[in-house]
């Protein structure tokens, strides 16, 4: 069973990228803001099923505030089990595409 976390960052500062994407990209990294209300972490507690290893996924839109061109948003996704992970970072797009990603 799949439970949602969602961090909507309204009320807080805005929200640095996920600490895996420094690991990536740090360069990039440094500059990337997580756009308004996109910003998304499920877990699966597997330990109660079977004994297996629990499950992440975490979704990111992204604004390169360094950037003041029209494509400056990224998408990334970091996502497995509590072993292991991968990394996906697309991008850089326009605002409508990394909202339709």
């Amino acid at each position: 069973v799949w439970s949602q976390l969602l961090a909507s960052c309204k009320s807080r500062p805005p929200c640095m990228a996920h600490s895996s994407l420094w690991v990536l990209d740090p360069e990039l990294a440094e500059n990337l803001q997580v756009v308004n209300g996109l910003d998304f972490k499920l877990a699966q507690d597997g330990s109660r099923v079977m004994k297996k290893l629990s499950n992440f996924c975490v979704i990111q839109g992204l604004e390169d505030t360094q950037c003041s061109e029209a494509e400056r948003f990224y998408v990334y996704r970091y996502w497995g089990t509590t072993r292991r992970g991968s990394k996906l970072l697309d991008g850089p797009c326009t605002e409508e595409a990394m909202r339709h990603a």
